[in-house]
Parts: structure tokens; C-alpha cells; sequence
């Protein structure tokens, strides 16, 4: 569900160098050079190599091109769009000329689509957020968490930190992505893509755009991830194990180390291989936007991560590092992954086959997917209650009844009967049906019952983690059992799920009021007071 940072910058040089030809050029510098700078995020050496590229005469054309991509890549976009108008004005080739107004186009969709953004810049000065800031200011304080925590964190385990702040833009929709990047509006909506990196920079979906927010923090840490990597060693590292490091990393923001699969991956994991339904490296390229299905996305995520999983079980944690560093001498993944694994490229790959289908299978209770991303443009009704009331996926037909029940009294305002018939109903179903857990624990809480509510709440919680009202609810009945700490840590879990819900902002307010933390309860009441 995520495209790693890709270009296809060498093939259009190529295009270029055969259809201009190259007067005299500084000797110190030529166009494959700056294109590797960019292609680095080394922008300060690539202007000044390209200053020497324009004051010696290179083929106007080829400089325009280099010229608009560094100013593309360094946010400056409508100098960029004008460098584009320039080449197009001088170039003749009907295929340079094709290219040249694709690009064009796209960088007056990119202008659009940030015209009205606003800049925040995040607490230590590595990121520079571009968002709209009266509709994304209830996420900021956790996204600053997130990308700082990312840079030290990642920098860690990578060797290599930034020295430029990063431009990350936030959109309202998943759909402008096709308007800001090269993957189709097809793909996007197929594998509900909902972040890139590219263009060295991260483009992410606000939780806004989707029905019910998503794990939003771990996804704009996988792109960071990539960022990371692009800048760290280039372009060449094939997508599967782009995709592994970014899987394999994505939560490593929060300073965790043990950083497992989500219980319904897990399972998807092991179905798929019963049914020898593997997703190949080869199906994997150029990007994971681009698999026919959500499922195969995920399956292909889930995949590449025991990759990593199995190769730091094998070498260690340091083992990213010297991969990194052996793809940047050979610049081949076969020689790198070999030196770093002690085996030829063949016999890793075929050691991680029989590793992934010996895993231990995962049976996940229940019918419920927590990580389906629906991006519709829209937040749900801000109750934590989205999806009851139909309980479509309660498949007992006649705890389905009980819950139907239920629902017409709760909504005539008869709590306690209500209650009983959700209670008829967990008997036949376990207390492994989010939906009806959570019905189920809001009720308790009216009920004054707290305690019961968390008692309704613990499974769920340990299957389907990614399940937003499950936090919610927890923090709302850690409240009323004053345990002040952990509820604010259960809502602070809820927001990076879904942080324009009303409800975790109000028991964000009441949660950091009760630990002291009054300027953020001010914050939060006042985010809740605007949702």
C-alpha cells in the first residue's frame, strides 16, 4: 500500500543525450553526473555542477531538464514549471517534446494541489510539513512524534541522518496522489495506495481522507524509510527490498525493537502460502502500487518483511548497515546480499523460502480486517462507532438477531435492555468480534460498568490492533477507573489511527488534565471543540 522513492530520470537523459547533441560542457562535469547528485539528494553539489553545465555551454535543452527536476526535487515548483516551459519552447524531438510536457503537466497538477498548503516545521527543524492547517492541525503534534522519532531512530539503524529538512506534504485525498506522481488513479483505488515518496520528498493521505483513519504514523515512517535509503545509497536497489527495509522498519519511530507483523497479516501470510499463492519479486516490480489487488499488496508487504525478519535473525541487527554499505561499493543487490548473508544470491533466496513457509501460522478468530484502508475523502461520524449497527460481519445469524435487537432498543434509549441482547449475542460469538466488542464496552461505560468494558475489550485489542474504537473505548473506561497514565496512552494509540474523531481528543483533554499535562489538555479540548 505504499510506492518506494523511484525514477525514471536515467531513461529520459537517455532520450535526451541521443536527441541533443552536446556542445562544449566544463570538463569537471556532465549531465550523468549532476543526474547522479540528484538521484543522491546531493542538491547544493548538483547546483553548482549545473552551474558549470549552463555558464559552459551545454545543449540548452538537456540543461532546461536538469535545471526543472533540481528545482522540482527542491520544492521550488513554479521555477520549475517555468524551466519545463523553456525546454519545451527550444526542443524539437516529438518524443523529448512528449516527455517534456508530461512533466510540465504534472507540475502544474503539484502546484495546484499545494497552492493553499501551510508549512510547519517540526520541533528539532528536520521536516518541513506542508499541510492545510486548519483541517490537519489535530494530527501535527503526532506527526512531529513520529518523523523525529523516525530520523534518530532510522538514523540509527541506517547510518546516515538527513542534513536538509524534508518536505512532507499531506493531502485530503488519496486521488491527488495520482495528480502529484506518475501511479495511476486506477492503481491508487486497487491497492489503496495511500502514500508515496518520491520526487525527495513524502506525500502522505491525511487520515481525514479515509472512512476511518488508518495506521497512519507507521506509514509515514515506511516512507521515510525509503527516503532514507534513496538518499543513503541512490537508485538501484530493486522494490523488494526497498519494500523489506520500509516493512521491516515502518515502527521503529516509536523506539520499539520487536516490531511484529499485525495478527490479520500474519494470517494472510499463511493462507496465501497454504494455497501457494506467493506474491513473486518478480510480480513486486516496479511497485507495489501496481499488483492487481489490495490483497496481493498486502500479501507482498507481509512477505518482504520476513526478508528482513529472517536476515537479522541470521547476522543481526547490523546486518542493514553492511547491506547498505555492500550494495554502495558492488552497486548490485545479488553481490551485496550475498557478502552480507555468507551464501550465493540463489541459495539466500531459497534459505528464506523454506524459513517463510516453516513460519508458524497465525489462525486469527473472527472475520475482520483491521488494516482495510477505505479512502473515500471522508472521516467516519466521530463516535468510534463505525460499522455497528449493521454487524455484517457478525456471521452467527442468530447472534446477528440478538445484536439487531439490541441496536432498535439502544437507539429508543433502553441501555440496560439493549445490553442484555449484545450479552446474548457475545455468548454465541466470543468476545472476538471488534464491532460487537465495542458496542458492547460503550454500553458498559454508560452503565457505569468500566471495568467490564475492558474485560469485553482485551481480545480484540491483542487481535486487531489496527481497530481505532478499541483505544477509544479503553481510554474512556481507564478514565472513569482513574488510571489517568494509561488512558492517555490508549488515546494517544486511537490518534494515530484516527486523531479527527472528537471523542479521542475529548479523552485526550480529560486524560492530560488528570496527569498534569495542562497546556496539551487545553490543545486537545480545543481540537475537540472544533472537530
Amino acid at each position: 500500500m505504499k510506492a518506494s522513492c523511484s525514477s525514471i530520470w536515467g531513461l529520459l537523459l537517455a532520450a535526451l543525450l541521443a536527441a541533443v547533441p552536446l556542445r562544449a560542457v566544463a570538463a569537471d562535469e556532465t549531465p550523468a553526473s549532476v543526474e547522479a547528485l540528484i538521484d543522491r539528494g546531493r542538491y547544493a553539489q548538483a547546483d553548482k555542477a549545473l552551474q558549470e553545465l549552463e555558464s559552459g555551454g551545454a545543449a540548452a535543452v538537456e540543461v532546461l531538464r536538469l535545471r526543472a527536476i533540481w528545482l522540482h526535487h527542491t520544492g521550488r515548483y513554479k521555477e520549475s514549471l517555468a524551466a519545463y516551459e523553456a525546454a519545451l519552447a527550444v526542443a524539437t524531438d516529438p518524443y523529448l517534446v512528449a516527455a517534456l510536457t508530461k512533466d510540465r503537466d504534472l507540475l502544474r497538477s503539484t502546484i495546484e494541489a499545494t497552492a493553499k498548503l501551510s508549512v510547519y516545521r517540526t520541533s528539532d527543524g528536520h521536516f518541513e510539513v506542508y499541510h492545510d492547517a486548519e483541517k490537519d492541525a489535530p494530527l501535527l503534534p503526532f506527526l512531529d512524534e513520529t518523523l523525529e522519532g523516525a530520523y534518530y531512530e532510522l538514523g540509527y539503524d541506517f547510518g546516515y541522518w538527513p542534513t536538509e529538512p524534508i518536505r512532507v506534504e499531506l493531502f485530503g485525498r488519496a486521488s491527488v496522489l495520482a495528480k502529484v506522481s506518475t501511479l495511476s488513479a486506477e492503481a491508487i483505488k486497487t491497492t489503496s495506495t495511500i502514500a508515496l515518496c518520491k520526487y525527495n520528498k513524502l506525500m502522505v493521505t491525511s487520515p481525514r481522507g479515509t472512512a476511518q483513519g488508518y495506521g497512519w504514523r507507521d506509514t509515514v515512517s515506511h516512507e521515510y524509510v525509503h527516503y532514507v535509503v534513496e538518499q543513503a545509497v541512490g537508485h538501484g536497489i530493486p522494490i523488494w527490498l526497498h519494500e523489506a527495509l520500509a516493512k521491516y522498519h515502518e515502527g521503529r519511530w516509536s523506539g520499539g525493537r520487536e516490531l511484529p507483523l499485525l495478527p490479520s497479516r500474519e494470517e494472510l501470510l499463511g493462507k496465501r502460502i497454504a494455497e501457494n499463492k506467493i506474491v513473486t519479486f518478480e510480480q513486486m516490480h516496479p511497485s507495489m502500487a501496481l499488483l492487481p489487488s489490495q490483497e496481493d499488496a498486502a500479501m507482498a508487504y507481509a512477505e518482504v518483511y520476513t526478508v528482513l525478519e529472517y536476515l537479522v535473525k541470521q547476522r543481526g541487527r547490523g546486518v542493514v548497515r553492511q547491506l547498505l554499505a555492500a550494495f554502495d561499493q558492488s552497486r548490485a543487490v545479488e553481490a551485496a546480499v550475498a557478502e552480507v548473508s555468507g551464501v550465493a544470491f540463489t541459495g539466500f533466496v531459497a534459505k528464506w523460502m523454506s524459513y517463510l513457509v516453516a513460519r508458524p501460522r497465525l489462525d486469527v478468530p473472527g472475520d475482520f480486517d483491521d488494516e482495510e484502508v477505505e479512502i473515500v475523502g471522508a472521516v467516519g461520524n466521530g463516535s468510534g462507532d463505525e460499522g455497528s449497527g449493521s454487524f455484517e460481519k457478525v456471521l452467527n445469524v442468530e447472534a446477528r438477531d440478538f445484536l439487531k435487537l439490541g441496536e432498535l432498543l439502544r437507539a429508543r434509549g433502553h441501555n440496560d435492555a439493549a445490553l442484555v441482547e449484545y450479552q446474548k449475542a457475545n455468548l454465541l460469538t466470543g468476545n472476538t468480534q471488534p464491532d460487537l466488542q465495542n458496542a458492547l464496552a460503550k454500553l458498559y461505560i454508560a452503565a457505569k460498568q468500566p471495568a467490564e468494558a475492558l474485560a469485553a475489550l482485551s481480545e480484540v485489542a491483542r487481535w486487531y490492533p489496527g481497530y481505532y474504537p478499541t483505544y477509544l473505548h479503553r481510554c474512556q473506561a481507564l478514565l472513569a477507573l482513574s488510571r489517568a497514565a494509561e488512558a492517555v496512552e490508549a488515546c494517544e494509540d486511537a490518534a494515530g489511527v484516527n486523531p479527527f474523531d472528537p471523542a479521542v481528543m475529548a479523552g485526550l483533554r480529560d486524560g492530560y488534565a488528570a496527569t498534569g499535562q495542562k497546556e496539551r489538555s487545553a490543545w486537545a479540548g480545543s481540537m475537540a471543540a472544533k472537530l
